[in-house]
This record gives C-alpha cells, sequence and structure tokens, in this order.
C-alpha cells in the first residue's frame, strides 16, 4: 500500500499545477504519466480492490480524497476521481495516459462503465472535437476491455465470482442472470455503434484499423448488428491506401459471408455506395475508382476490382448470388433512367440527416464506380457477362429510343438525322478539337438554341453511355458474338464451354471516364455535343447489330427453305423415274 499511495500522493500534488503538462518540465510530465499508469494496473488487477469497491456508484459524487485517507477498500472510487481530473487536463499526452488508467477501472469493475456513460466521457473521448491521438487511444481501450472480458468469462473467473455472491440463490443461477457484467461492457459500446461507424471514414489509417479490429470483436461477440455492420465493411474495400484495412475488413466480410450469405447480397447494393461515400471522404483529392492497378515489373498492369477477393470468396460459386450482385449494381441507374432526387447514405450520419440529396451531375460519379466494378470483377463464366450484357439491352431498349426521340426536339431540321440512320452534322462537329466552333454546330450556336435543357439531357444520356461502353467491353473482352448474345436467356442452363473463361489481355482496359459538361451550372457546348455524338454513335452501334443478326437469321432461314425446297424435288424426280421404270418391264 505504500507504493500505491506514493503514486496517488505525487498526483495528488501535481493536479493544480498546471493544465497543460506538455509545458512542464519533462521529468515531472513523465512521473504524472507513469503514475497514472501504475495506479491504472493496480486497479485493474488489485483482487482486494474488486472485493471492496462498491457495484452500485455515482461517478459523480467520487471526489479525490488527501492521500492519508487512501486504503484498499476507497482506492478504486479515490483513483478514478484522480484519473477524471487528469484527463480534463489540455495537452493530449496526459489525457490519454488517463483514459489509459481509468480503462484498467474499468476492466475490474464494469458497472463503474455503466455508470461514467451517462457522465458523457465516453463520447467525449470519440467526438469530433478529441484530438485524434486520444481517438485512437480509446479504440485500442475498448478492445482491451471487451478481450478482458471475454477471457474472463472463458477461463472461468466470472463463475467462480458468481459462486463466492452468497446474495445469488440457485434458481438465479439456473435462469441465467447470475453474471450481469459480462453484457455490461458490450452494451455500453453498442451505444455508440453509430459513431464506431463514422470513424472508419475518419482520414487517419490507424484510427480506421483500430475501428475495424474493435467492430470485429462486437461481432464476433455478437454485440453489433451484422446487417448494419456489413456496408461499412464493404466500403472499407474502397480503402484503396490501407492494404492492411482492406484485408481486416475482408477477413470479418467472409465471415459474416460463411453464415449469412443471403446478407451479403442483400446489402452489397448499398456497400457499393459506401465505399463510393468512402473514398469521396477520405481521399478527396483523388479521383474514386474501383480499380486498384499494380505494375508487374515485365512493363505489364495488373487490375484488380476492390470486390473481387469478395466476388471470388463468396458470391462466384452461387448462380443466384451473383445474379442477384448484377442486378442490384445496375438497378442504380434505374429503370426510368436517373433519378431527379435520388437519396445516398451519407456514413455515420444521424437517423434524421442520413439521406442526401443528389443532383443528377452528382450520381455520375457514383455510377461511372458501379460500371468499374462490374466491367473488373473476375468473372469464370461466360454466363456472367452475357446476364449482364442482356440486362443492358433491356435498359438501353427503352431508355435510349427515348433519349433519341428528346435529341429530336433540338435537332429536328432537314440537315440533322433525327432516325438515327447515320452520321449528323453535329456528330461531324464532335471530331474537331473544337466542335461548337465549326460549320456543323451551327445550330448550337443559334440564340433560340436552348443549351441548358439540351445539357441536361446530355447529362441524364450519359448514365447509358457507360452501360453502352460497358457492353462492348464485355463483348469484346470475353469474344462474345452478336449471335450469342441475342440467343442468351437467363433462364438457360450453364453449358461445359462458358466455365473457365477469363478476360482477353489485348483488349483495351474499359474506361469509365466522362468529360465533365457542366462547370457551376454553365453547359459547355463542346462538351455536350462530343458526348451527344458518341450517344448516337453508341446506339446505332447496337442497332447495326441487331440488323446484321437479322439479315444472318433470315440468311439462315432462306437456306433452309432452299435445302428442303431442293430436297423434295429430288425425291419427286426419284419417284417419277421408278415409275418409268416400271412401265418398261
Amino acid at each position: 500500500m505504500g507504493l500505491v499511495n506514493a503514486f496517488y500522493r505525487y498526483l495528488y500534488k501535481a493536479k493544480g499545477t498546471a493544465d497543460d503538462f506538455s509545458a512542464v518540465k519533462a521529468n515531472v510530465r513523465n512521473n504524472v504519466h507513469r503514475a497514472l499508469s501504475a495506479l491504472g494496473s493496480v486497479c485493474r488487477y488489485h483482487e482486494g480492490d474488486k472485493k471492496g469497491a462498491s457495484d452500485h456508484v455515482d461517478p459523480t459524487a467520487l471526489v479525490v480524497i488527501s492521500p492519508s485517507k487512501l486504503s484498499w477498500s476507497n482506492l478504486s472510487d479515490a483513483c478514478y476521481a484522480m484519473f477524471r481530473v487528469f484527463i480534463e487536463k489540455k495537452d493530449v499526452g496526459t489525457k490519454c495516459k488517463a483514459l489509459r488508467a481509468m480503462c484498467g477501472a474499468f476492466i475490474a469493475r464494469p458497472r463503474l462503465m455503466l455508470a461514467v456513460e451517462h457522465t458523457g466521457v465516453l463520447s467525449d473521448v470519440m467526438s469530433d472535437k478529441a484530438h485524434p491521438d486520444l481517438i485512437l487511444e480509446s479504440l485500442k481501450c475498448w478492445c482491451d476491455i471487451l478481450l478482458s472480458e471475454e477471457r474472463r468469462i472463458e477461463s472461468g473467473e466470472a463463475k467462480e465470482e458468481m459462486d463466492m455472491k452468497e446474495s445469488i440463490t440457485t434458481s438465479v443461477k439456473i435462469s441465467g442472470d447470475q453474471d450481469g457484467d459480462s453484457t455490461l461492457v458490450g452494451g455500453v459500446l453498442t451505444q455508440h455503434s453509430s459513431r464506431l461507424y463514422k470513424l472508419t471514414t475518419n482520414t487517419s489509417p490507424a484510427i480506421r484499423h483500430a475501428c475495424v479490429e474493435l467492430i470485429g470483436h462486437l461481432l464476433r461477440q455478437g454485440l453489433i448488428n451484422p446487417m448494419e455492420t456489413v456496408p461499412y465493411l464493404l466500403a472499407l474495400q474502397g480503402d484503396v491506401g490501407s492494404p492492411l484495412i482492406r484485408q481486416l475488413a475482408l477477413k470479418l466480410l467472409i465471415k459474416e459471408g460463411l453464415k449469412r450469405p443471403d446478407m451479403l447480397r442483400q446489402r452489397v447494393c448499398a456497400g457499393v455506395k459506401q465505399a463510393f461515400v468512402f473514398q469521396r471522404l477520405v481521399y478527396p483529392n483523388s479521383t474514386v475508382t474501383a480499380v486498384i492497378e499494380q505494375d508487374t515489373g515485365d512493363g505489364i498492369t495488373e487490375t484488380e476490382c476492390i470486390f473481387g477477393l469478395i466476388f471470388k470468396e463468396l458470391i462466384r460459386s452461387s448462380r443466384v448470388q451473383r445474379q442477384g450482385l448484377f442486378k442490384s449494381l445496375l438497378s442504380l441507374f434505374g429503370a426510368d433512367g436517373i433519378d431527379d432526387e435520388p437519396s445516398l447514405t451519407i456514413i455515420g450520419a444521424t437517423k434524421k440527416s442520413s439521406q442526401k440529396k443528389l443532383s443528377i451531375a452528382e450520381q455520375i460519379p457514383l455510377l461511372q464506380f458501379a460500371t468499374q466494378i462490374l466491367g473488373f470483377l473476375p468473372y469464370n463464366s461466360a454466363q456472367d457477362p452475357l446476364f449482364i450484357i442482356y440486362n443492358i439491352s433491356g435498359v438501353t431498349a427503352l431508355q435510349g429510343a427515348q433519349f433519341l426521340d428528346e435529341f429530336a426536339v433540338f435537332t429536328c431540321a432537314d440537315r440533322y438525322d433525327s432516325e438515327n440512320h447515320s452520321e449528323d452534322d453535329l456528330e461531324r462537329a464532335a471530331k474537331a478539337a473544337n466542335p461548337s466552333k465549326t460549320k456543323f454546330a451551327a445550330i448550337v450556336n443559334e440564340p433560340s438554341f436552348d443549351l441548358r435543357n439540351f445539357g441536361d439531357i446530355c447529362l441524364k444520356a450519359s448514365s447509358l453511355v457507360l452501360l453502352l461502353r460497358l457492353k462492348s467491353y464485355l463483348k469484346k473482352a470475353f469474344n462474345l458474338s452478336d449471335t450469342r448474345i441475342m440467343e442468351y436467356l437467363p433462364s438457360q442452363k450453364e453449358k461445359p464451354f462458358d466455365k473457365g473463361i477469363s478476360a482477353s489481355q489485348g483488349v483495351p482496359m474499359f474506361d469509365s471516364r466522362l468529360e465533365t459538361l457542366s462547370i457551376d451550372g454553365s453547359f459547355s457546348k463542346d462538351a455536350v455535343i462530343r458526348l451527344y455524338a458518341e450517344f448516337r454513335r453508341l446506339m446505332r452501334t447496337v442497332e447495326v447489330s441487331h440488323a446484321a443478326l437479322g439479315e444472318e437469321n433470315e440468311d439462315q432461314e432462306d437456306n433452309r427453305v432452299h435445302s428442303k425446297k431442293r430436297k423434295l424435288d429430288h425425291a419427286e424426280n426419284s419417284g417419277s423415274e421408278n415409275e418409268v421404270s416400271d412401265d418398261e418391264e
């Protein structure tokens, strides 16, 4: 007790000497930190302290007592009061040491942590106003508390403590309510789950890593909802700058996916949105991407989709799971085109403000992100790209014709082809460096031309441009003929030659980049002309493919008819010859 009293006395004298211990002498600051660490360890491991302290305590009533009054019976309460004094200091180093010491008291007395939760201390150390080092220390402390409580239960220590309590009757033991401490810590941390989810997007990699570790412990112990957690773990697959965090989140996803495969498929679309939001928050100066490029050293660049490993480990083996994933991603494009006011869940936001309305221009990067995922997933069956192309064709057939009709309203002059049978003047203008300055773009420069509405249509049509690009890429990458595409039905069984495919190496990478059409609400004439031209060209490619396939089918039908006619003629001639032979006989 003498050594404990010495540490306590030193803190008792130092508590009023400074509000910021970073400004005092190094030896004084170091001694304060050592005293806090020592008292925290004593509170954590001393058995007498656990037995003597009361389970029911009001933290606000605890005050720092004189060293002369310190005893084993009041040590825990007195030390907590002292830790509370030092956690209010201004320097982050002292705050972290005081929090770590407080963690020792919580491990020994879980009910104290529950009582302290009502004072707001736990929220303060994880708030946006807290220093990053303090947030990191708090996450590490919560991990230690959870693991310590888990070891206490698994080792049988909890049962021994319960058997020593005479107040617990046999009926209470049988009912399962004998060890309330085992759920207190998890219950307290569960109250802060929304804050933990938000910390997964912290700009500090160390905080994100510690947060994922804590979420892993909470998932393993069944203390947080997997349905709510999975999208945030999927979002961390977009942490392209921190491979260790991606791997840790992937391990948790695989564990949850093996236990609840349907849940992963149901939440993957939300996870894609969260991954998109994650990159915009954590890497604001970088372009959002779903692809990781690695140089192999041989002049060859390997590409990997950020969701590639999840697809390979959990989804690829099930056709239903695969098709569900593709439908979820394609649903972002909407059955009726881009929604005018879609909502996007913001990570860590409150329920009242978690839905942010996005403009059409703000949706385009998300759609680019989705097409990148669909373009670079590690497919090993031709059924996958065929299924995606099949669904894209359904979207473009309906929406494409609608956009062509809307464009025709603006380009209704004779020199423009409203039926999209051939290249029009605006497409010819798009081939120039400055399309709007060419003679072919005269209609765009007329005073009566409504550039804003024309640009809005181009903005909406850009979603179809992405889908048509993706369709063209998948067709080339997996060597899919027009006949194969037209004959495909989602209900047909997978054929042996469909398996074991991979993307061709010589095919150019899928390009999801789009030129910015408007800046500060003002549309660029050159940009909208180029997008208009690409849209018409891609739509004509689809129509030409269908027309060519139709002609091919007609030729095949004609050949079958002619072949059948020749066989009938041959049969008739053979019959006539036989009749002549009979007459001669």
